[in-house]
């Protein structure tokens, strides 16, 4: 969970590099919501979790020149704060743009007759030079499709997500929600905080795919906000793996991936049964330590 974080965070952190190009504070508003959307690709069912435990971490980074200076870097580290609630901490910095990323994400699961969602909480913040940019929660909701009726399963984001800036006034509400034929929408309005009622642009669009934007009037002339097809993503890069700790995401987990990519899920399942014990020893001698 750390990792996949880490993937969502910093594959598209250069986009927030172009705020520096813009004067005018809600054109630099609307590169944020830009990232934003940039997280929102398109989920299939193939990935196996690894349910993070209390004190995992996970650290990266991406080198953001071409040439692979070091003065270019973008660093991000994460640390499971909390088992329950599961609550994952984390942290983004690059020095030479001076922007950073700082938030928590907390998930639980709610179950109805055809579905589970995997509900998220916890605010996010961007601080720049010149503003800061709050969001509601990393991600929305994430809806599983079919999991108890006959037909294959799918992934919707689901719900909404709110983009604020205190210092401009600046607004977004972005909303994730199914549509006819399996298809993950987005639709969003931008406005200011003194007038809510007055949208400023409209959003629509697919998620992983293009997102249109135009002013309120102007249905006409649409632009792309984002076209995930014409974006390069970035190369992160880890720790050696003499250096990684003992509870790094890619250290403590190995016993458990390597059954997995032996096919062996019985035996995956029982080193992910010893990961966990060991979590709950930690957690009893914490709580011993606190209380005397």
């Amino acid at each position: 969970m750390l990792e996949l974080i880490s993937l969502r965070e910093l594959l598209l952190f250069h986009i927030l590099f172009e705020l520096k190009q813009y004067d005018d504070p809600l054109d630099r508003f609307m590169v944020v919501v830009k990232w934003f959307l940039g997280l929102l690709r398109s989920e299939t069912m193939e990935k196996k979790p690894f349910n993070p435990v209390y004190e995992e971490t996970h650290i990266c980074w991406v080198a953001n020149d071409e040439k692979d200076q070091p003065e270019n870097i973008t660093e991000f580290i994460a640390e499971q704060v909390s088992h329950h609630p599961p609550v994952s901490a984390f942290f983004i910095r690059n020095e030479k743009e001076n922007i950073t990323i700082q938030g928590a994400t907390c998930f639980g699961v709610k179950l109805s007759m055809n579905s589970a969602t995997v509900t998220t909480s916890g605010p996010v913040s961007i601080t720049t030079e010149t503003e800061k940019y709050d969001i509601s929660k990393c991600v929305p909701d994430l809806s599983i499709c079919n999991t108890v009726m006959p037909g294959k399963k799918y992934m919707i984001w689901n719900g909404e997500v709110k983009i604020t800036c205190p210092q401009s006034g600046y607004e977004a509400s972005i909303i994730t929600e199914e549509r006819y034929g399996r298809v993950n929408g987005i639709k969003g309005t931008i406005y200011h905080k003194d007038e809510p009622n007055k949208h400023i642009y409209r959003l629509e669009g697919v998620c992983g795919q293009k997102t249109f934007y135009w002013q309120v009037g102007k249905e006409k002339e649409k632009d792309i906000l984002i076209d995930h097809s014409a974006l390069k993503e970035s190369y992160i890069d880890y720790l050696p793996r003499n250096l990684r700790t003992e509870f790094d995401s890619l250290r403590l987990w190995v016993p458990v991936a390597d059954e997995i990519i032996k096919d062996d899920m019985e035996h995956a399942d029982l080193e992910k049964k010893k990961i966990e014990a060991a979590q709950r020893v930690r957690l009893a001698e914490k709580k011993n330590q606190l209380e005397n």
